[in-house]
């Protein structure tokens, strides 16, 4: 080794990027969808796009619109947020069968509902169903062309 020659810079800028390399893995791995980057239909499996009431949220979901109205004297304010999807339920409904814990939901019909965190007294509510559902949240003004899902999202703050 020569006298004018330092090891020494080459070794840290070496050991910086094996670290940023080491935390970048890490963040890809947590990011990665759980069932192998499938979900239950054996489709492609979307990652989340940020989190609507507790709720991981769809990629295909667009919002419609939201409202906040007084429960039962005692109960809280329920808040709800009204989303649509150019997917169709059934799709929609598999996203969130690997994401949410399968004792949180119910089906009725052709709508799924999921209740967390305790299906018996939940702060927060997600209801999938087909556009048009009879008995079903929807906002005035026309839902965007193509939609064939809504998503209600809710939430009970007391």
């Amino acid at each position: 080794m020569s006298s004018g020659s330092n090891p020494q810079p080459r070794l840290c800028i070496g050991l910086a990027t094996a670290r940023m390399a080491v935390a970048l893995a890490i963040a890809l791995a947590a990011c990665t969808p759980q069932e192998g980057g499938r979900d239950p239909l054996g489709s492609p499996s979307p990652l989340s796009v940020g989190e609507v009431h507790g709720f991981p949220r769809h990629p295909s979901l667009e919002r419609l619109c939201g409202q906040s109205i007084m429960g039962a004297p005692g109960s809280g304010e329920i808040t709800f947020e009204l989303y649509a999807s150019s997917e169709p339920p059934e799709v929609l409904a598999a996203w969130y069968h690997g994401r949410i814990p399968r004792e949180r939901e119910s089906r009725d019909g052709g709508h799924w509902t999921w209740r967390i965190p305790d299906p018996e007294a939940p702060r927060h509510v997600l209801t999938v169903y087909p556009k048009g559902a009879k008995g079903m949240p929807s906002c005035e003004g026309a839902t965007p062309r193509g939609a064939k899902t809504l998503a209600n999202f809710s939430s009970l703050t007391k």
